[in-house]
């Protein structure tokens, strides 16, 4: 019934109608028929009102509106063009304040720039209306162009224009930024939609007849970038490897065009990236290697990740070094390298930490006090496996998935179990979630190589906070084919 009517869409109406009662009746009877625009009853009354006005009042109008309802001295003297002055657009300003069709605002958006509104809406689109379709795009081509030199800081305002304008070239920084803001603010959904667009834009600035510049190849590779990072763990993973093959294209043309730019290479036929370059080429890999990782493939990812590593390294790149390196590690402690994947998971520990991943910082810790232990070192092993559990048992619970805490509890028993000298048999005694997390039954191939491993006597429960080591020799055994491919490093 008409007592169940929204009180917002009441307001509305009232605000849009300005109290004109012939206004805020069409307004009704549109809304009643479902329709969001404004009547164009309601539109042909305003623009009756503004055609008696003089012609240079009406052009000052135009150009205000579309700017929308509010706007400023400036900007519409820069779209009235060259022979508009100054003293001139003031005096007109003055004639439409008197004519109760714009005002003055005391507060402007731009220090030192007066700022106005139109003192209804409606009569705003009613102006608008009135301009040609190459007028609008003209006009909102020159309007994004004030509004940034006037310092704008808003992406979705400049966007707007842009796209009104018909430049979606144009607006692909203002979305890029927008996304950066959207992704800071972990609203991801939001990021992915802006960087979309943006990736859209610059498409479509690619295919103009015009030679492309290695930077905005660099552009559209760094866009695909952070387009790719807010998507990994989004159900839309297939959508992923594409965008990348469409980067690493990107940056295959960046490294022919350098290539033959430069003397000898280009005779050679050598590809060259600079650092920075090289530097980008690892984020693909290893956003490559996470998107094979989330969808089950950890082979594909570690071949990606292998071929990151190097330039971590050098870049000191902290997220490109945590996640490669602890991923190696965890590979090459399963195919029985402890040695080696001490090395890289020792190196994965302080970025995973700053970058405050301490699931996987929990993980790296249990590979590696393994990793310690099976070389002989058992009570540096058993004080990395303690560590691990300490930092477990002080996180909240709703900052860790359950199973971390649990998987450094049961770790620092790993060494300790009755029948260690059987895999099998140990990792039943852990619990089946945990299993999971540190030692993959069927993948770890622990050599029987190994040197004495020190630890608590078989019939001996261990305390968690002073366990007696002795020397104690232990081969942990195969128990599935040892691996025939080469160690992951």
């Amino acid at each position: 019934g008409n007592a169940d009517v929204d009180a917002a869409l009441v307001t509305r109406l009232t605000e849009q109608s300005a109290g004109n009662a012939l206004y805020l009746e069409e307004l009704i009877r549109a809304t009643a028929a479902g329709r969001s625009d404004v009547p164009e009853t309601v539109l042909a009354m305003l623009q009756a009102r503004i055609q008696p006005l003089l012609p240079e009042l009406r052009r000052v109008l135009r150009a205000a509106s579309v700017f929308g309802t509010t706007f400023w001295q400036g900007g519409v003297l820069g779209l009235l063009g060259p022979g508009a002055t100054s003293d001139e657009l003031a005096h007109h300003l003055q004639a439409l304040f008197s004519l109760e069709i714009i005002e003055r605002q005391r507060v402007s958006r731009y220090p030192g720039e007066a700022q106005y509104g139109f003192r209804q809406g409606l009569l705003r689109d009613a102006v608008y209306g009135l301009l040609t379709e190459e007028d609008r795009k003209v006009g909102h081509l020159l309007a994004a162009r004030y509004l940034e030199q006037s310092g704008e800081t808003e992406p979705l305002v400049l966007i707007g224009h842009y796209e009104l304008a018909g430049q979606p070239e144009l607006a692909a920084a203002h979305h890029e930024k927008a996304g950066d803001t959207a992704r800071r603010l972990c609203l991801f959904a939001t990021a992915q939609q802006h960087y979309q667009r943006a990736l859209t834009g610059l498409r479509r600035r690619s295919a103009e007849p015009r030679p492309e510049r290695d930077e905005d190849r660099r552009q559209h590779i760094d866009l695909i970038v952070k387009l790719v990072e807010t998507m990994t763990v989004s159900d839309r993973r297939a959508d992923l490897l594409p965008l990348l093959a469409e980067a690493e294209a990107q940056l295959q043309s960046i490294a022919a065009s350098s290539g033959a730019a430069s003397s000898g290479a280009a005779s050679s036929g050598a590809a060259t990236l600079s650092r920075a370059d090289e530097i980008r080429k690892a984020w693909i890999d290893y956003l490559a290697g996470r998107v094979h990782y989330f969808s089950g493939n950890p082979s594909e990812s570690l071949r990606y990740y292998r071929k990151v590593l190097p330039i971590a390294q050098r870049s000191k790149k902290r997220e490109l070094l945590a996640y490669p390196a602890a991923l190696v590690g965890t590979a090459l402690m399963n195919q029985g390298y402890a040695d080696r994947a001490e090395h890289w998971l020792q190196q994965s520990l302080a970025p995973l930490e700053q970058i405050g991943d301490r699931w996987e910082w929990l993980r790296a810790m249990g590979y590696l006090g393994i990793a310690q232990a099976v070389q002989g070192r058992g009570k540096e092993g058993w004080a990395t496996l303690a560590a691990m559990r300490q930092l477990a048992a002080s996180q909240p619970s709703s900052r860790l998935p359950a199973t971390s805490t649990r998987a450094a509890s049961a770790a620092s028993t790993f060494f300790t179990y009755r029948r260690v000298g059987s895999m099998m048999a140990c990792l039943k005694g852990l619990p089946s979630s945990v299993a999971g997390v540190l030692a993959p039954a069927r993948s770890m191939h622990l050599r029987t190589r190994l040197k004495p491993l020190e630890c608590t006597p078989a019939d001996a429960r261990p305390s968690t906070t002073s366990p007696g080591f002795t020397s104690w020799p232990v081969r942990i055994l195969d128990f599935s084919t040892a691996p025939t491919a080469k160690p992951a490093r």
